[in-house]
């Protein structure tokens, strides 16, 4: 099974999502920061981030950079509450999407399950 790596800032969402995923089958990691998230992603095989925009100290889209750099096969769903920028704009690529935080866990749900069919 693939893993999905989670990273949030804020517990809830970080809570709300992994176990979500866990209950559909998928193997999860969590990360609490960008910091974290990118450690896990130089040591684990992951085939998708689920990844915010906006967080204290490593940025969303400082991740984003980072992973673009590691890989160009992992997956990434950007989760935001925000508005994207020219800046996240410039490192959408066909394994990047952007979708609300309002959109719901159905939504999320959907995309990841389109990604791994792929």
């Amino acid at each position: 099974m693939s893993k999905i790596l989670v990273i949030d800032d804020d517990v809830t969402v970080r809570k709300i999502c992994a176990g979500v995923l866990k209950r559909k089958g998928y193997r999860v990691l969590t990360a609490s920061g960008g910091e974290d998230g990118l450690k896990i992603l130089k040591e684990t095989v992951i085939k998708i981030v689920v990844l915010d925009l906006t967080m204290p100290r490593v940025t969303g889209l400082e991740v984003l950079k980072e992973i673009r750099e590691l890989s160009k096969k992992v997956f990434v769903i950007i989760l935001t509450g925000t508005e994207i920028t020219e800046d996240i704009k410039k490192l959408m690529d066909d394994s990047t999407y952007i979708m609300s935080k309002g959109d719901g866990m159905a939504s999320l749900l959907a995309k990841i399950d389109e990604i791994i069919e792929k």
